[in-house]
């Protein structure tokens, strides 16, 4: 791989606020301007109230962009977080989520590697998902993950082989499982759905 440091990349899609300064985390670049470099821990809102809280494994992140600071497998342009020391990159959430899409880790160091996300439950390993490409500068060609876990994860692990040094992202997917509000909400709106219809029912016989 092509960068400034040697390493693996992880793309980071779909990541949204700071807890405390409410600003999306998608694009990438409200952690920072491409170029710049932010810390270890980075916490944002996935949307709603769910936070999810990134940390890499060494001193912190960089801000690059695919074709600035940055050549592999992402799409020209997109943004990603470096970690600028190799190892994992984790993801914890603060309430479960469902399902994990657009999100992929490159390994800096060309050649062969397979990316790995694994899945985690309060601590439990509830799903794990991987895929293997050649690290190379061949722009927009990166596979990504795809987990469906009904029962829900609140944590995600995620690795590469072939990784001499770093850690990059682009962006996160994400679905959350519904709140217990948001569940007792169309809960209520089913069952004044059916309060509607059986009362029309009602009114239809009457005028028969």
């Amino acid at each position: 791989m092509k960068s400034i440091h040697l390493g693996a990349v992880t793309s980071i899609l779909a990541l949204a606020a700071t807890t405390a300064l409410a600003a999306p985390c998608q694009p990438l670049t409200n952690f920072g301007a491409v170029g710049t470099s932010v810390g270890n821990v980075l916490t944002c809102t996935t949307g709603g109230s769910t936070t999810a809280t990134i940390t890499g494994s060494g001193s912190g992140f960089d801000v690059r962009a695919e074709g600035d600071g940055w050549a592999g497998q992402f799409a020209t342009g997109d943004a990603v977080l470096y970690d600028t020391t190799a190892g994992s990159v984790t993801v914890d959430f603060s309430a479960p989520m469902t399902t994990l899409n657009n999100v992929a880790i490159e390994s800096n160091t060309y050649g062969a590697y397979t990316a790995t996300a694994d899945l985690y439950l309060d601590g439990t390993l509830v799903g794990t998902d991987s895929y293997s490409s050649v690290s190379a500068n061949t722009p927009g060609s990166i596979p990504s993950f795809s987990a469906d876990i009904p029962g829900g994860f609140n944590e995600i692990v995620f690795s590469t082989t072939n990784d001499s040094g770093d850690f990059v992202g682009l962006g996160f997917g994400f679905t959350s499982v519904p709140e217990p509000a948001a569940w007792t909400l169309m809960l209520i709106g089913i069952g004044g759905l059916g309060g509607v219809m059986r009362s029309r029912r009602r009114m239809a016989v009457a005028t028969v």
